[in-house]
C-alpha cells in the first residue's frame, strides 16, 4: 500500500512539473510589414493584397509602418483600423508625422489584448519624423503577468540617422529593473549588407532571422534573396528569453517592402 502512494506521488509530480513547464512556454507568430501606404507596384492603392498577405503568415502580433490615416494619397482610409477589422485583431496607431491631410506613423496589430502604449519621438531626419510605437500585450490568455513590450517603428536617415534613433530607442526600452520582454518589429529601407545600423543593434539586439534553423523552404534563391535583402528585421532583445523556431519572407512582386515573419517561443 504503501509502495503505491509513493509511486502516485510520484506520478502526481512528475505530472504538475510538466504542465507547469508547459505552461510556462508560450508562442508567437510574430510579423513586420512596412505597407507604404498599402501602394503597390503599379502606382494603385491595394488593400485587399494586403489584407491577403498577412493572412498567409497568420500573425498574433503584427507591426506596421507606414500607415495612413485619412490623408488624401489613401483616399481617407483609416488603414490600421481597416486592417484590424478585416484581420479581426485589436489594433492601435500612433502617427510619426502629418502627411497629405492627413496622418501617417506606426501600428501595432495583435490578437491579444492591448493594454498602454505610447508614440516616442526619435531624432528627425531632415523633414522627415521619426518615433517608435510601444505597446503592452498581454499574451497569458486572460492570465495576469504574462506580459511582453511590442514595438514598431521605422529607422530612416541612413545608416548614420538610424544609429542616432537606435541610441534613443535604446534608452527607452532598455530600463534598469524593468524585466518585461521586448519583441521590436522594424524597417530599415536598406538590406543587411548596407545597414551597419544593424551592426549597431546587435550589440544589444537578436535578429530573430540570425537564430532560426534554417528551413527545407529556404533552398528556394527566390526565399533565400529575399531574406538577405530584406528592409524588415524581428529583434528581441538579447537578454530575453526568446527562442526562434521559424522564420518566413512572404514574397509578392507587387510590394515594395515584403513582410517578414518569427515564430518565436517566449520560454518562461
Amino acid at each position: 500500500m504503501k509502495h503505491s502512494w509513493v509511486l502516485l506521488s510520484l506520478f502526481l509530480f512528475v505530472t504538475i512539473s510538466f504542465n507547469l513547464c508547459e505552461a510556462q512556454e508560450t508562442t508567437l507568430r510574430v510579423m513586420t510589414f512596412h505597407i507604404r501606404s498599402a501602394e503597390t507596384a503599379d502606382g494603385k492603392l491595394n488593400m485587399d493584397r494586403i489584407v491577403a498577405t498577412i493572412q498567409k503568415g497568420n500573425p498574433d502580433l503584427l507591426a506596421l509602418q507606414g500607415v495612413d490615416r485619412n490623408t488624401k494619397r489613401s483616399n481617407r482610409t483609416d488603414q490600421a483600423k481597416y486592417l484590424a477589422a478585416q484581420l479581426k485583431m485589436n489594433y492601435v496607431f500612433a502617427k510619426t508625422q502629418n502627411e497629405d491631410g492627413g496622418e501617417t506613423g506606426n501600428a501595432i496589430l495583435s490578437r491579444f489584448p492591448i493594454g498602454q502604449y505610447k508614440m516616442l519621438d526619435l531624432p528627425r531626419q531632415g523633414n522627415s519624423e521619426r518615433g517608435v510605437l510601444v505597446a503592452l500585450i498581454n499574451i497569458g490568455k486572460g492570465k495576469k503577468g504574462k506580459e511582453i513590450r511590442f514595438v514598431s517603428t521605422a529607422l530612416g536617415g541612413g545608416n548614420s540617422g538610424q544609429i542616432r534613433q537606435l541610441e534613443k530607442m535604446n534608452d527607452y526600452l532598455f530600463i534598469e529593473g524593468e524585466k518585461t520582454p521586448v519583441i521590436l518589429g522594424c524597417h530599415l529601407y536598406m538590406k543587411k549588407s548596407d545597414a551597419k545600423s544593424v551592426g549597431e543593434i546587435q550589440k544589444r539586439w537578436t535578429d530573430a532571422f540570425d537564430v532560426t534553423p534554417e528551413s527545407t523552404a529556404e533552398n528556394d534563391q527566390k526565399i533565400k534573396d529575399a531574406i538577405d535583402k530584406r528592409g524588415s528585421y524581428i529583434f528581441f532583445r538579447s537578454d530575453d528569453p526568446f527562442k526562434a523556431e521559424e522564420r518566413q519572407a512572404l514574397i509578392d512582386p507587387m510590394l515594395s517592402y515584403p513582410p517578414v515573419l518569427s515564430v518565436l517561443t517566449l520560454t518562461q
